[in-house]
C-alpha cells in the first residue's frame, strides 16, 4: 500500500469517526441526525429560515417539516414569525435546545482533539495555521 493510499484511508477513517460522533450526540439527545443538524444551525444563527436550512442540508424546506415538528414536540426549537418579513418564519432554538448544542459542541471538541492527536505534527500545524487565518 502506498503512503498516499494510507493517508487517504486514514483521512476516511477520521471522517467516519467524526460523523459517528455527531450521530451519537444526536441519538443521545433523542434526535435524528437531521434534527441535530437543524438545531445546531438554529443555535449558530440565532434563528434561521427553513429555506436556508434546506439549502444548508441539501433538502427542501418542506421535507424538513417533520424534523421541525419533532424539535417543537421536544421543546428544543420553534418556528416564529420573522420580524424582518412577517410572510416568513424563523426556526429558533429554545433554552433547552441551546443547552443540547452547547453540550454537544463540548463532546465534538473532545472528538476533534482525539482525531487531531492521531495526525502527523506537520498536518496539525497546517490545520492550526488555517484556523488562525479564518
Amino acid at each position: 500500500m502506498t503512503v498516499e493510499r494510507d493517508d487517504a484511508a486514514f483521512a476516511a477513517r477520521l471522517l467516519a469517526d467524526a460523523v459517528h460522533a455527531v450521530a451519537s450526540i444526536a441519538r443521545d439527545a433523542g434526535l435524528s441526525l437531521d434534527g441535530y443538524l437543524v438545531l445546531h444551525e438554529a443555535v449558530a444563527a440565532g434563528g434561521i429560515r427553513p429555506t436556508v436550512l434546506g439549502r444548508l442540508l441539501g433538502r427542501s424546506s418542506g421535507s424538513l417539516t417533520p424534523v421541525l415538528d419533532r424539535l417543537a414536540e421536544l421543546d428544543l426549537a420553534h418556528r416564529v414569525t420573522n420580524p424582518e418579513d412577517r410572510r416568513s418564519s424563523l426556526v429558533v432554538a429554545t433554552d433547552a435546545g441551546v443547552t443540547i448544542v452547547t453540550e454537544a459542541r463540548e463532546k465534538q471538541a473532545a472528538v476533534v482533539r482525539k482525531i487531531a492527536a492521531g495526525l502527523p505534527e506537520d498536518v496539525r500545524r497546517a490545520l492550526a495555521a488555517t484556523d488562525d487565518d479564518g
